[in-house]
């Protein structure tokens, strides 16, 4: 008769045959160890491949830029016409077409974001409100304040809405242009980090990057969840890291650019998702920039915020080039 330890024993040796295949486990992972070359660490982790940028893929070419030495720059937005504006440390500028400054005032906080409407009215974003300025520069308001823990990281202004992208609370705030608070949209987003970005299209549905999950979401006006796109993927149709992309803008054609950090690069896919091509590749931006807001001119222009270098970078399309028809 078996004993019971007997027993025990032969069928923990019979467990390991089964779940090794009748190998040496603890012999196996010593001799793979042994075979890795000198100093070799499986684990480490090399993002330098995916910096490389293939120069087919590439649709635009850059152009002169505009600087910002005054000041740090926090947000840009489209304009008037062919303009665009920027937020910096106290002050909005307000510039043209052709890159010539049409005006520059100074504000009493400072912005961390900023947005224009079809009027030229200005939403800046201050730290837990958005206050509104007339394209000359006039404050005409300031909204209630959206709480202690508030950090607002993103406005977007179009059709009669105004949508707030709150990195404090992991919410989106959606306003009248008057300041009256309609809703707001909580959703499933998670928010690692102060970089949270939010659009409104022609049929003023809201477009939300969810940077945790890695994808864009869009919401009817109503606040309704209607669809998402993106995948997490080292990939360079892809988002990498933690939480990508950064910021976000749309064309007239439903067309998405899109920004990141970790590996700093510009993108565009179209309206349903689908990369296009690249912008801008990181070795157009400084190791470990970040912070690329972006915004686009009538004529095709891709504007991008790089604040560690202090200036607004300007790339516009390459004639025939794939994507760009």
């Amino acid at each position: 008769m078996i004993s019971r330890l007997d027993f025990i024993k032969k069928c923990a040796a019979g467990a390991a045959l089964i779940l090794f295949g009748g190998h040496n486990a603890a012999a196996e992972k010593k001799e793979t160890v042994a075979e890795l070359p000198p100093g070799g660490n499986p684990y480490e982790y090399n993002i330098d491949e995916f910096k490389k940028t293939d120069p087919g893929l590439v649709l635009y070419e850059e152009s002169e830029p505009l600087p910002f030495r005054e000041e740090p720059l926090k947000g840009i937005a489209a304009g008037a016409g062919e303009g665009i504006i920027a937020a910096g440390s106290g002050h909005i500028w307000v510039y043209d077409g052709k890159g010539g400054l049409k005006n520059k005032f100074k504000i009493k906080e400072e912005p961390n974001c900023i947005s224009s409407d079809e009027a030229g009215v200005i939403y800046a974003g201050m730290m837990d409100h958005v206050e509104v300025y007339g394209p000359d520069g006039a404050r005409r308001g300031a909204w209630s304040s959206l709480g202690e823990k508030a950090h607002i990281t993103s406005v977007a202004a179009g059709g009669e809405l105004v949508a707030v992208a709150d990195y404090g609370s992991s919410r989106l705030w959606i306003f009248t242009k008057n300041g009256k608070l309609l809703r707001f949209i909580r959703g499933s987003f998670k928010v690692p980090s102060p970089y949270f970005s939010v659009k409104l299209d022609g049929e003023g549905n809201i477009w939300a990057v969810n940077p945790g999950h890695l994808r864009i979401e869009q919401y009817s006006p109503e606040g309704i969840f209607k669809k998402a796109w993106g995948r997490s993927s080292m990939d360079i149709d892809g988002f990498p890291g933690c939480c990508n992309p950064t910021h976000i803008a749309m064309d007239g054609r439903g067309n998405f650019f899109t920004s990141e950090k970790g590996i700093a690069r510009v993108k565009k896919y179209d309206h349903k998702g689908f990369f296009i091509g690249i912008v801008a590749g990181p070795d157009k931006f400084r190791e470990g920039a970040k912070g690329l807001d972006l915004a686009l001119g009538a004529s095709g222009r891709v504007y991008v915020a790089d604040p560690g270098a202090k200036m607004v970078r300007v790339f516009v399309p390459v004639k025939h080039g794939a994507g760009n028809e």
